[in-house]
């Protein structure tokens, strides 16, 4: 979970269903990184000002100015003609989609489909190698150049379910570390996932193990990257408790509290 880089993506194998099988063959191995983190500034963004919500992969694929090793990445997005073209209609800072590791939902690859969007993750921090194989040195070099024209940047982030699933979905990470931790269960009936997210299962960020993690996943894109705000997948699972939601949780004060997180925007979406 605290991998800040992978050397490849994540993907299906019959052998992450199946009860005492090795799967160390076909999962991705974390790559060992340090960073020299950069002096924090405050975030780039004024109120009311124009946010350009954009999927990194298909914002550049075809675009014909930029050169085809560097379409469909996180790099592409310091290109000239990109900064031009943002900088022309008035971007004030750009909202990045998911760009974190996530898997395809276990139903598609049999479709001859792929999820294209990145909204079902596995790695909170590791950056997905298809969309920035540069990983955390790309991602802030990228944050400089828009930086450098005025230009914010917002990550989109998904921490109110893993790409495991349901209770027959695959053991990836969290899952197969402490799964009673992770997730939130019905009282007493520790193999059932609630699902109050609809994709499987819910994190129960309210356990101090995962709030850590995710105050270190955002303290980490801060410190590392430069990023000057995020937005919340599916919101209010980050203040959902035992006895429902709850807009004073330890979760969201801690964010509003963390000397390195307090003045970033947050964005949450309703659900």
């Amino acid at each position: 979970p605290y991998a800040t880089q992978i050397d490849r993506p994540f993907r299906h194998d019959p052998s992450l269903y199946a009860f005492g099988e090795d799967t160390g063959a076909v999962m991705p191995k974390a790559i060992l990184s340090e960073y020299e983190p950069l002096k924090r500034q405050p975030p780039l963004f004024a109120e009311g000002g124009l946010i350009y919500e954009l999927s990194v992969k298909s914002f550049t694929r075809l675009h014909p100015q930029v050169p085809e090793e560097l379409r469909g990445t996180v790099a592409a997005l310091a290109h000239p003609a990109i900064l031009a073209h943002l900088k022309k209609i008035g971007v004030d800072a750009v909202e990045l989609m998911p760009i974190t590791a996530w898997i395809d939902e276990r139903h598609l690859p049999p479709l001859g489909l792929s999820n294209a969007w990145g909204y079902n993750p596995v790695g909170f921090m590791a950056l997905d190698p298809r969309l920035c194989p540069g990983g955390v040195r790309e991602l802030r070099d990228t944050v400089a150049a828009l930086h450098a024209q005025g230009i914010g940047v917002i990550l989109d982030l998904v921490f109110n379910h893993t790409g495991e699933s349901d209770i027959d979905g695959s053991i990836l990470s969290l899952r197969g570390l402490d799964n009673l931790t992770a997730f939130r269960h019905p009282p007493g009936e520790p193999g059932v996932l609630i699902n109050d997210t609809g994709t499987g299962n819910t994190v129960a960020c309210d356990h101090p193990y995962v709030r850590q993690l995710i105050i270190d996943s955002l303290k980490h894109f801060v410190l590392n990257a430069g990023i000057d705000g995020f937005r919340f997948d599916l919101a209010p699972v980050l203040g959902r408790t035992a006895d429902g939601f709850d807009m004073a949780s330890a979760t969201l004060e801690a964010m509003h509290s963390d000397p390195v997180l307090h003045d970033r925007v947050l964005i949450a979406e309703p659900w």
